[in-house]
């Protein structure tokens, strides 16, 4: 083998080391940096979309906001933070004089607490040990005891109504219906119809209605302070 052809092996093995050498210091890093920035930007542009969604979402919830401040309205109005007996009074006899109804007596009780909705409350339970060890006596059995979760103070709060009327079967018709149509919610727990017995003329009938009226003293607290709830019973008013 000349001399002219080992230079030409050994230029082509040092051009080959310098390729493979490029290839791993610079073009390898560069296109794992390539790679890796490809799919930094598929991610963000993801992001990106799923943040357009939202403030579209968002968006549309705006323009329905009117629509709900109303509704909440209404339901405040339907379950008031105090009892407002006059109010109610003052319903009820107008309904009873625009349907022609003789509104005998109408009788609230006193606020009570709603006991029959469940408010679900997650209380996590600790656990203490009890018991104690002396030096040279036996240590006793640690009984573990669990924390009774929290009572949630009440939140809706409920009126008794009892009313007697008198009227015709036709006067009593329009009276249950002008009911269903009062602004504030009034559930008719029970009623009895029978002839009326003072009546003056054979077609009157009288009417005994139990229903309650509801309120929610937390609606006002949370007005205030969102975390604050009154357990306290309202008085009358």
């Amino acid at each position: 083998m000349t001399v002219t052809r080992k230079w030409s092996l050994l230029t082509g093995v040092l051009i080959v080391a310098i390729l493979a050498a490029s290839w791993f210091l610079l073009i390898a890093p560069k296109r794992a940096k390539a790679a890796s920035i490809k799919t930094q930007t598929a991610t963000q542009e993801d992001a990106n979309t799923r943040l357009k969604d939202k403030i579209s979402q968002l968006m549309a919830q705006q323009q329905d906001l009117p629509r709900q401040v109303a509704r909440l309205a209404q339901i405040r109005g339907q379950i008031p933070d105090n009892p407002a007996l006059p109010t109610l009074i003052r319903d009820l006899s107008t309904a009873a004089k625009k349907s022609g109804l003789s509104l005998d007596s109408l009788a609230p009780a006193e606020p009570t607490a709603v006991t029959d909705v469940v408010v679900p409350v997650a209380v996590a339970p600790t656990t203490a040990a009890t018991g104690s060890t002396t030096t040279g006596s036996t240590p006793t059995d640690s009984t573990p005891t669990v924390a009774a979760p929290a009572v949630p103070a009440p939140t809706l709060f409920q009126v008794p109504v009892t009313l007697n009327a008198t009227g015709s079967y036709f006067e009593v018709e329009q009276f249950v219906n002008k009911l269903e149509g009062l602004k504030r919610s009034f559930l008719v727990t029970g009623f009895s119809l029978k002839p009326a017995a003072s009546a003056v003329s054979s077609n009157e009938l009288q009417i005994s209605i139990t229903a309650r009226v509801f309120l929610s003293p937390a609606q006002a607290a949370a007005a205030v302070n969102p975390a604050a709830v009154s357990p306290t019973v309202p008085a009358a008013k």
